[in-house]
Formats: structure tokens, sequence, C-alpha cells
């Protein structure tokens, strides 16, 4: 058996044999999702009866490339009972609206409710 001429790119492995090294390059991707709450309301839930806070909240992921966010993968748009705690998706076009409705007038004890938004 004849042996093999050393390179540059060989190393000692165990057991005093020489193994060949390989070169790789790391890639580390990934994603991020950030939650952004939009608006506060005070809505009546479906499931627990009470008039409770509901933040609209916006979460946007995005992909990352070496842990620096690049650009937005997806984006959702949800509520959720302050309460009970169901939560429920949203529409961008809901959304929006709710973040409107919470802008244009201010809500309070004096103030009546409005209902849960539909399901879409």
């Amino acid at each position: 058996m004849r042996k093999r001429r050393a390179t540059s790119n060989d190393v000692q492995g165990r057991h005093g044999v020489r193994t060949s090294r390989s070169e790789c390059d790391v890639v580390i991707f990934g994603f991020r999702t950030k939650v952004f709450v939009l608006a506060v309301l005070t809505l009546l839930c479906p499931r627990c009866g009470n008039p409770a806070a509901h933040p609209v909240h916006r979460a946007v992921t995005k992909f990352t490339l070496f842990f620096v966010p690049l650009f937005p993968i997806r984006v959702k748009y949800s509520t959720q009972c302050t309460f009970c705690g169901l939560a429920g998706g949203l529409s961008k076009e809901q959304a929006t609206g709710m973040v409107q409705q919470a802008q244009g007038a201010p809500q309070g004890y004096g103030t009546p409710q409005q209902q849960y938004p539909p399901r879409v």
C-alpha cells in the first residue's frame, strides 16, 4: 500500500491518520418577528361578554442574514381580549379601520362599546 503525499490542506487526524480539510463557508440566516401595538380599543368580547381593552397588534416577520433584518416576509394583524385572552386575526382593512376609529374618538365609561370585528 502506497502512502499519500501530504498537501497544504491536510491536517493531522486521530491516531496519526492524515485527513483532508474541507473548506466551508458559514451562512447564518433566519427569521425574526416583531409585534407592534397599533391601538387599544374597548370592545365587547364575544366569549366572555365583558367590555374589555383589545389591543390591535401588527406582527412583522423579516428575513435575517447574519442577524440583520433585511426584508419583510409576512405581516399579520390580530386583536386579543385582555380579560379572557380570546385572540382573533384581522385583515389589513379591518385593522386600519379599527386604528382610525381609535384615533378619531376617545372611549371612556360614557361611550358605548363596539362589537368584536367579524371573522374573515
